[in-house]
């Protein structure tokens, strides 16, 4: 199989709690909102938005492609991750990301001139907390167990998302992996606007 629970384009108001997710092909749980500038509104709002993620445990996933994410949230804003678990993955653990301009010097169709970071993407108003994140990056190298990328920074405001109470522990990769060595946690490529408070990070 694919995932073990899917939340693909408009799911709004969906709470996934008490669960159990284990042995998945894929990764766990996926918010995906769909593509930057027809998944929101005007303002950068997704029409993924509002879902809860509570007191769940998500474990020993990508068995089939050895790139997943335990729970990951793209193009989807305002949602809630709270009292989770999650570990032995091969690659991350949790994962945001919004997106980035490819092509920012031609015109739509065939380019991104005219796309805006500010309201084109929707990753946003995220808060995640009470996290204990562990034996992640098992396959992987300049990573990180925790991954955040292509977010938000506007030349005078940013939208955040907020990260507290989180435990990060024993990430690392088998000794074949030729990569960098992963990190605890990697807000990389552009992930501006992390609010971080109480997060603990070893081994």
């Amino acid at each position: 199989g694919m995932f073990g629970i899917n939340l693909y384009l408009a799911n709004q108001n969906t709470t996934i709690k008490d669960s159990l997710i284990e042995f998945t092909g894929h990764g766990g749980i996926s918010v995906d909102g769909g593509y930057p500038g027809v998944a929101g509104d005007a303002n950068g709002d997704g029409y993924s938005r509002d879902n809860t993620i509570t007191n769940t445990i998500v474990h020993d996933i990508g068995e089939l492609i050895g790139q997943a994410s335990g729970i990951t949230i793209q193009q989807s804003s305002y949602n809630k991750v709270s009292h989770v678990e999650v570990y032995n993955s091969p690659r991350r653990g949790i994962f945001l990301t919004a997106g980035h301009s490819r092509n920012p010097n031609v015109s739509f169709p065939n380019g991104d001139k005219d796309f805006n970071i500010m309201t084109d993407m929707y990753t946003h108003h995220n808060k995640i907390e009470y996290v204990y994140l562990h034996d992640a990056q098992q396959d992987g190298g300049d990573d990180g167990a925790f991954f955040a990328c292509y977010l938000y920074k506007g030349p005078t405001n940013y939208k955040p998302n907020y990260l507290n109470q989180v435990l990060i522990d024993n990430t690392g990769s088998n000794p074949t992996m030729a990569d960098f060595a992963p990190n605890d946690m990697n807000l990389d490529m552009g992930a501006s606007g992390f609010e971080l408070s109480n997060v603990k990070a070893t081994n």
